[in-house]
């Protein structure tokens, strides 16, 4: 059957994708607005009891001190949050406003529910919304490249690891000499100890190589954690950014 050249072009093309609507909107300054329709404002809700709540308070002729939140990272399966908490000082009418901001990954222990708050870096936020921004996931992205950094991991590592707490562990080569072996159970942080049949510290801090490994949590705020397979594995407590005052971090 014969087509004429405009048949033949419609017989042949393909419609134009959908485009791609973005799971999330966000403000000017990278701040979330919503994820899937919900408010950004309904899914901080789920986290007040880990964070001050806002407020604002007259200060001398006209001026005025206010704490605020926004939300910038949301992981619902871990059920945690990327929170920026903002203080913002204004001395008097007419006078530019001075503004401190501290950001903080947030969420509940999974046993007892205690509340945790810890410093993360502002750079590693800012720099994973400009990688993913756009993309269904970047929510998700945001919390896990504050978890990167909190513990010090490569995408390879952290996708690798497991954790308790403000505690990881993530699989290494077995290493070739066992300089600094200690024995017996050894306490990380306070409330982590970690239990193998070899344990190695690796720096002054709080970072050792384990065969084995498992952590289990003094205060039964988290669940025995167990290495996914046989082997060596680093152990590690995370780190935590400076913050201001009105931004106290706390929790294990």
């Amino acid at each position: 059957m014969f087509h004429s050249q405009i048949d033949r072009n419609t017989l042949v093309s393909t419609p134009s994708p959908a485009p791609v609507v973005p799971a999330e909107r966000r403000g000017k300054f990278g701040q979330l607005l919503e994820i899937a329709g919900v408010p950004a404002g309904q899914i901080l809700g789920k986290f007040r009891a880990c964070l001050p709540g806002s407020w604002i308070v007259s200060v001398g002729n006209s001026g005025y001190t206010a704490l605020n939140s926004d939300l910038y990272g949301y992981c619902p399966v871990e059920a945690v949050a990327v929170v920026q908490l903002r203080e913002i000082l204004r001395q008097k009418a007419g006078y530019y406003p001075a503004i401190l901001k501290s950001y903080v990954l947030v969420g509940k222990g999974e046993i007892t529910g205690e509340p945790f708050c810890h410093g993360v870096s502002a750079q590693a936020v800012h720099a994973a919304i400009r990688k993913h921004a756009g993309k269904p996931d970047c929510a998700q992205q945001v919390v896990h490249a504050a978890q990167r950094w909190i513990f010090q991991l490569t995408e390879k590592q952290h996708a690798a690891s497991v954790r308790q707490g403000d505690v990881i562990m993530f699989p290494v080569p077995k290493p070739k000499q066992t300089v600094g072996l200690v024995s017996g159970p050894v306490l990380i942080g306070g409330s982590h100890q970690l239990r193998s049949p070899e344990v190695i510290q690796i720096t002054k801090g709080e970072d050792y190589l384990a065969r084995d490994p498992a952590l289990w949590h003094t205060k039964a705020q988290h669940d025995p954690t167990y290495a996914p397979r046989d082997g060596w594995y680093r152990v590690r407590q995370a780190r935590r950014e400076a913050t201001y005052e009105f931004a106290p971090q706390y929790g294990d």
